[in-house]
């Protein structure tokens, strides 16, 4: 199995590299500022594939963090919830039945 990884990794990167070497021909990028005035710059295409890949990965990295979090908070919020639910169980195991307890002071009254 880790050939087989290893094969399609190298044959990933061949194409990659050819891609790499087929667009390096340059684009031009335009983009309004908060004048909204048009300005422009020129890059290569591998660079803008490169630089939409890298802004991708981070908002990516970036939205699985805050998730990450909200799925902590929630834990912990269930687990203070298990550890409240533990101590009534183990309260109500060590205290006597609700029936009992009338009798025993029907008893005493009696």
């Amino acid at each position: 199995m880790p050939a087989i990884k290893i094969i399609l990794t190298l044959l990933f990167l061949i194409i990659v590299s050819a891609l790499a070497l087929e667009n390096l021909g340059k684009m031009e990028i335009h983009y309004y500022d908060f004048q909204l005035q048009v300005h422009s710059f020129h890059i290569t295409v591998i660079n803008g594939i490169l630089a939409a890949f890298g802004v991708g990965f981070f908002l990516a990295w970036l939205f699985g963090k805050v998730e990450k979090v909200k799925l902590s908070s929630a834990n912990m919020c269930l687990s203070r919830t298990v550890r409240s639910l533990e101590k009534e169980v183990a309260h109500l195991k060590t205290s006597p039945p609700a029936k009992l307890a009338i009798k025993e002071t029907e008893k005493i009254a009696s």
